[in-house]
């Protein structure tokens, strides 16, 4: 899986932009050049925008983060200047740019670990633009590493095909699955680790194969875990994807599995989105 970064997290956070709305700049901060790039999200609903930027370099970043506050305000008058005519949201509805109206809201991606008592020094001077600023930091992203979303369960044959172009693509989107290849390392117990990761997530997908309802070693073992902790808890946690099988097949892995929604891998791309949107 290709590692996560910050930057593929404010690249993956392009939930609801605006085509063609992003910036380049550079800011120079004691002669040093700083990277940044900034993002618009349309509330299509609310008829107002708001911003994401990410801050590239390890170094004065607190400082690049101030002066991009302090620049807010005349970079948005000027790039108005430009907003005639429509553009298209991420998600396909068309919108009057030029009627947008700034919500004050800005996420802040920042490449480097920045303390709680700066992070607080960085929202009090931001209010005093009128700005509700949120910052993401290395911080962030080690607890994102940790915390994956959902754990995936699959029969080996499925392994290439299936589930690690589904892993890296979650990924890609900030979405971190929890994967045996990744997470199982040599002298571990297999068993207990597996008990680990369902644990661990409120969510697993089930890439249902012929091979995995045949499947009477690993997979039976973790679907057995996953039902046991879905009687315990009465959370739904499982996604269904089905790949090469009838719903008679289905359930004849279990009976109730044949009344859940789930979706085919026939459409890969479809299959993706409907994940992220679970997932997200």
């Amino acid at each position: 899986m290709e590692e996560i970064t910050l930057g593929s997290l404010f690249s993956a956070s392009g939930q609801h932009l605006l085509m063609g709305m992003g910036d380049r700049f550079q800011l120079r901060i004691e002669g040093e050049s700083i990277p940044t790039w900034m993002q618009r999200h349309c509330n299509a609903k609310e008829n107002s925008y708001y911003l994401s930027i990410y801050i590239n370099k390890k170094s004065h970043n607190i400082e690049a983060i101030k002066q991009m506050i302090e620049m807010i305000d005349s970079v948005l008058k000027e790039i108005g200047k430009g907003w005639g005519g429509k553009s298209k949201s991420y998600d396909y509805h068309w919108v009057n740019i030029a009627d947008l109206t700034f919500t004050g809201r800005v996420f802040f991606y920042s490449n480097t670990y920045i303390s709680d008592i700066e992070k607080e020094e960085l929202y009090h001077y931001a209010s005093e633009f009128n700005l509700n600023v949120e910052i993401y930091d290395l911080n962030y992203l080690e607890i994102k590493k940790r915390n994956p979303v959902a754990f995936i369960s699959y029969d080996h044959s499925t392994k290439a095909s299936i589930v690690k172009p589904l892993v890296n693509r979650l990924g890609k989107e900030g979405l971190v699955v929890w994967f045996d290849e990744y997470e199982i390392k040599i002298g571990d117990n297999i068993s207990e680790k597996i008990q680990e990761g369902l644990l661990k997530c409120k969510k697993c997908i089930l890439i249902i194969s012929p091979e995995y309802i045949s499947n009477r070693k690993w997979a039976k073992r973790e679907f057995e875990h996953l039902e046991a902790l879905e009687t315990k808890d009465g959370v739904n946690r499982i996604l269904p994807v089905w790949h090469n099988v009838t719903k008679d097949e289905v359930m004849q892995l279990s009976l109730r599995l044949g009344i859940i929604k789930g979706i085919s891998t026939e459409d890969f791309d479809k299959l993706v989105k409907e994940l992220i949107k679970v997932l997200r």
